[in-house]
This record gives structure tokens, C-alpha cells and sequence, in this order.
């Protein structure tokens, strides 16, 4: 009887399945681990380690140990850095080309944390501990003045300029009516007119009599119309004199609005002291929104297949390639699930700990949005922490993502408000409660966040390298029990406005307003002086040119007179 099996062929069957497993077995863990880094490298923007892999068969599950992800920003500092990982697979969902994991833990989450090396994908340089510095580079604003004599040397005063030009009007109006005054009847010419009066008066004879009254008319209407020509030149020197001491009285007045103008410019003012929380805390709350939007923006990839619109476009199979269809199921799944993931998240005051639910990026499949909350009660340096919120990419186009932060009782110590060598200030100590809220629609930004500080106090640089208004500032300051703080972010995730209010603003606006006025006062005070000593002597000259024209008035008048008395003469010979 023939043998049922070849021994041969299944002897070398077994050989060939034992030693594929045999290579598996000893390849798996490697290329899980190489698998994992080049994909979370290619989506983190650098590179993501992991120490250690270990895969196991029965149950199906992957452990990962210290798993790195570099800061792409601080390549020497690593965003988040996990000691252990681990989870594992169905077996029969693998079958279905599904991966589900229903449980995973990730203990002992780590967040900028040090690198022995670069994790920079090319050489770039690493940026510096002391590069956010800017953002505690508080100043109060300057209040020192430049010197009165400093600022007219390089401001041109609107005064002189007009003045100037009223000087040149008044020239020309004086060389004008000098002008007109040439061609006017003078002393001279009615000088004539009276010689020829007594020739025609001394006729004895009645036909040069009669003559003689003909000529007399004649020279008196000559006489009339010349007086009529003194006269409205008189009139018009008066009119032009009298509106150029108007305009005179105006710029006389000018220097006032030099003085306002410069002062407005150059004079201690007490804007921007008043809104000393945007200088302290609106460059740190906002780079705070502008991390974490940044870390937002990083998720939006894993959560893209919750924004595909409703139809997708259908694309024809190329010949021979097939297409894979998803049929009906009675309990849909995504091809990528994490169920639950228990948290522990390791801070420099203690451990927050929670759970994240629904991780997949295929929320329209599953049904419903990623979820997560975290808390802790064993903080050393705050009495608890809540921590939740969801991503909620469930309806296609119409994404909806929250977070709700609240802790209390933490405990400030040394929060430096400002480095500045200028003015370093720092809150030694305090207790604050806070409330965030934070909810991005569509593109759309939306973020609240309220602070009550208690038992707050104020530590500056010593006494003697202050000047007089920042030692105002901090005895003001010294006496605050307590403040607090609302913050608003509006916008788009791409750009956003933040806005902030706190009563410090009061405490510091009464306290520069005082001083500001005091040396406001005194700065409007040389500066007037400056001016005036600049702008007295060209506008006293106006005046004096304009007696020119009163001394051409006066020569008319003396025409007028002799015109008239002449007048009189042949009337009264008549």
C-alpha cells in the first residue's frame, strides 16, 4: 500500500512555515518600531524614536518603550516624550484588514523634555532657552522727554512758517501801495494847482476874468477827481492794514498750537501704562493659543476622514486594478479604532491621569466624537485640575472641537513678568483659581479664560535702579491683595485677536496718571518758553511792518487835507 502522505515534501514544508515564523518572530519587533517612527516622524515634521519594541503573539498585543517626539521648533527638546506604551490588537478584526484596539495605556507622558541629541530632520539650529525671552520683555512705557531745545532743532514750528508768510504779505502789500502812492496828486502838484489859482485870480480885464472862471472849474474838477483817487487808496491801505492785523492776532496766537502739537508728540503721556495687562500677559496668553493651535493644527491630518464631504467624487478604476468596496455592515467600524486609552501625564508638580476615547480618523463610520477628560487631586503645586473636551469630526464639514480646563488653588512662585534689564518684575507668590474655554467651529476661534489671583506680591529690581514713576508702580502694586484676569482670543485658528482686561489696569492708570501730569506740567512749561523765545521777535516784527502801511495811511490823509484845503479855496474865491 502506498504511503498516504511524501514524507519528504511535508518534512520540508515544515521546515520552510518554521522557518518564515522562526523570521518573523525575530523581524516583528523591528519593523513594528521602524514602521511607527517613520510615520510619526513624517507627520510630526521631525524625528520621532522609540527605544524599544517587543510584539507579542498570543495575546496579540505591542509594548513600546520611551517613545521621543521632537519639538520641531527646539529640536534639542523633545514635545512629548511617553516611557511606556502599550495595547492590544483583535485578531479577528485584523482579519477583516481592521485595526481595533480596545484598551491602550500610555503611562508616564512627559512634556518638554531634554534630547541627547538633534532630532532635526536636516541641520537646523537649535533655538535658544532664552529665545521666548521677548515675551517677558515688559517694559513700562518710557516716560522720559527729550530736551526742549533737542525737539525744536528738528521740529519746524507752524508759527515761524506762517509768520514768515504774513511778512512776505505785508512786503507786498507795502511796495504795492508805495507803488500806487508815486502815482497819486503829491504836495508838489497841488502846489501847481495854487500857483495857477492866484494867476487866474490876479485878471482885471472881464474877458479874462470870464477866461480865467472857466480854468478855475476846469483845475477844480481835476482837483476833485484826484482827491477821489487819495481817497480810495486811503480806504484801501485802511482795509489792508486792518486785515492783516487780524491775521496778525492769529498768528500770534499760533505758537499755542506748536506747543500743543509738540507736546501731544514729545510729552510724557500716560497711554499704554493704563493697559499694563496687554504688556504683561497679552504676548504670553498669546503664544499659549498659538502653541496649542499649533498642536491642534497637527491633529487635523488624523482626523481629515471626518471632513470629506458627503459625496465623495467617484473615480474610475484603471483597468485591472479593481476597487475595494465597503460593504454594509449591521455594526460599522472604521479601519482604525482605539476604543479607550488610559493616560497618566507626568507634570513638574504631579501626576494628571485620564482616558481618551474613540481614536480613530473615521468619526462619520463610528458614529461618535473623540472624547477625553483628565483630572487630578495629588498636585503640588495646585488643589485639583479638570481637563476635558472632545473632537467632534462625527458630521462631514461641520467639525466641532472644545476644551474646558479648570484648576484651583495653584500655587504661583517667582512668575517672572518681566526680564527686562530696564524694569525686571516678578509675582513671588500667589494663589490663583482659573477657567479656560475653548471651542473651534469649522475655522472659526473662540477662547475665554478667567483668572483670580489671591494673595499676590510683587517683587521689582532694587529701589535705586528704578526711576520715579516705576517705584511708584510697585508700592502701588505692593499693596494689591489680589487681581484678576479675563482673556479673550477671537478670530480664525489661522488668525485670531487677543483681548485682555484686569483691575491692575486701574491701579497702575491712577497711579502714571498722577505723575504723568506733574511732569506733564512741567515739560508744557519749557517748551513754552522755548517757543515763545523763538516765535516772539518774528511776529513783534509783523507789527512793525505793518506800521508802514499806517505811515502810508498818514501820508494820504496829509494829500487829502492839502486836496481839500485847495478845494476850499477856489470855492471860497468863487
Amino acid at each position: 500500500m502506498k504511503n498516504i502522505f511524501r514524507w519528504q515534501g511535508l518534512i520540508a514544508f515544515m521546515l520552510i512555515i518554521g522557518g518564515l515564523a522562526a523570521l518573523v518572530t525575530l523581524l516583528a519587533d523591528s519593523l513594528v518600531q521602524t514602521g511607527i517612527e517613520a510615520a510619526g516622524t513624517r507627520l510630526n515634521g521631525a524625528k520621532v524614536e522609540i527605544d524599544r519594541t517587543e510584539l507579542s503573539f498570543f495575546p496579540l498585543g505591542v509594548e513600546v518603550s520611551r517613545l521621543q517626539v521632537t519639538d520641531p521648533e527646539q529640536p534639542m527638546k523633545n514635545a512629548v516624550d511617553v516611557r511606556r506604551l502599550n495595547f492590544s490588537l483583535s485578531p479577528l478584526d485584523l482579519v477583516r484588514r481592521k485595526i481595533i484596539i480596545n484598551e491602550m495605556a500610555v503611562d508616564d507622558v512627559r512634556f518638554n523634555t531634554d534630547r541627547t541629541t538633534s532630532g532635526a530632520l536636516s541641520k537646523k539650529a537649535a533655538v535658544s532657552d532664552r529665545a521666548n525671552d521677548k515675551i517677558f520683555g515688559f517694559q513700562l512705557p518710557s516716560f522720559d522727554v527729550e530736551d526742549v531745545k533737542a525737539i525744536l532743532a528738528k521740529e519746524p514750528l507752524k508759527s515761524l512758517e506762517e509768520a514768515e508768510r504774513l511778512k512776505q504779505a505785508i512786503t507786498a502789500e507795502k511796495e504795492k501801495f508805495e507803488a500806487r502812492l508815486k502815482e497819486l496828486p503829491d504836495k508838489e502838484k497841488m502846489d501847481r494847482y495854487e500857483i495857477r489859482i492866484k494867476a487866474l485870480k490876479g485878471r482885471k480885464d472881464l474877458a479874462s476874468a470870464l477866461t480865467g472862471i472857466k480854468e478855475l472849474n476846469d483845475i477844480l474838477k481835476n482837483i476833485r477827481t484826484d482827491i477821489a483817487l487819495i481817497r480810495q487808496t486811503r480806504d484801501d491801505v485802511r482795509a489792508s492794514a486792518r486785515m492783516l492785523r487780524e491775521q496778525t492776532a492769529v498768528v500770534a496766537q499760533s505758537p499755542g498750537e506748536d506747543i500743543r502739537r509738540l507736546t501731544e508728540k514729545y510729552g510724557p503721556s500716560p497711554r499704554g501704562a493704563g493697559n499694563i495687562t496687554a504688556l504683561v500677559f497679552g504676548p504670553r496668553y498669546g503664544q499659549w493659543v498659538e502653541t496649542g493651535l499649533t498642536w491642534y493644527k497637527k491633529l487635523q491630518p488624523l482626523l481629515a476622514g471626518g471632513d470629506h464631504p458627503a459625496e465623495a467624487k467617484k473615480v474610475r478604476p484603471k483597468r485591472g486594478r479593481g476597487v475595494n468596496v465597503r460593504f454594509p455592515e449591521r455594526q460599522p467600524l472604521p479601519d482604525f479604532l482605539i476604543r479607550r486609552a488610559a493616560v497618566s501625564i507626568t507634570l513638574a508638580g504631579g501626576v494628571v491621569s485620564g482616558d481618551v476615547r474613540d481614536i480613530t480618523s473615521e468619526q462619520p463610520v463610528l458614529g461618535r466624537p473623540l472624547t477625553y477628560a483628565f483630572s487630578s487631586e495629588q498636585m503640588k503645586n495646585m488643589t485639583a485640575i479638570d481637563i476635558s473636551g472632545q473632537l467632534n469630526h462625527v458630521k462631514p464639514g461641520q467639525a466641532r472641537d472644545s476644551m474646558n480646563v479648570s484648576a484651583r488653588g495653584i500655587q504661583i512662585v517667582d512668575f517672572p513678568i518681566s526680564r527686562d534689564k530696564g524694569f525686571p518684575l516678578t509675582l513671588s507668590r500667589g494663589t490663583a483659581d482659573g477657567l479656560l474655554e475653548t471651542v473651534v467651529d469649522g475655522r472659526g476661534l473662540g477662547a475665554r479664560a478667567e483668572v483670580t489671583v489671591r494673595k499676590t506680591a510683587f517683587v521689582a529690581a532694587p529701589e535705586e535702579s528704578l526711576n520715579r514713576i516705576e517705584q511708584a508702580v510697585i508700592e502701588r502694586l505692593a499693596a494689591v491683595s489680589g487681581f484678576t484676569l479675563n482673556a479673550l482670543a477671537k478670530g480664525t485658528i489661522d488668525d485670531f485677536k487677543v483681548d485682555l482686561d484686569s483691575n491692575l489696569d486701574d491701579v497702575v492708570k491712577d497711579t502714571v496718571k498722577t505723575l504723568i501730569g506733574e511732569n506733564l506740567a512741567e515739560f508744557k512749561s519749557r517748551l513754552k518758553a522755548a517757543v515763545l523765545e523763538k516765535t516772539d521777535g518774528p511776529i513783534r516784527a509783523l507789527k512793525n511792518n505793518i506800521g508802514a502801511l499806517d505811515l502810508i495811511e498818514q501820508e494820504l490823509n496829509e494829500r487829502l487835507r492839502m486836496g481839500d484845503q485847495t478845494v476850499n479855496e477856489i470855492a471860497g474865491g468863487n
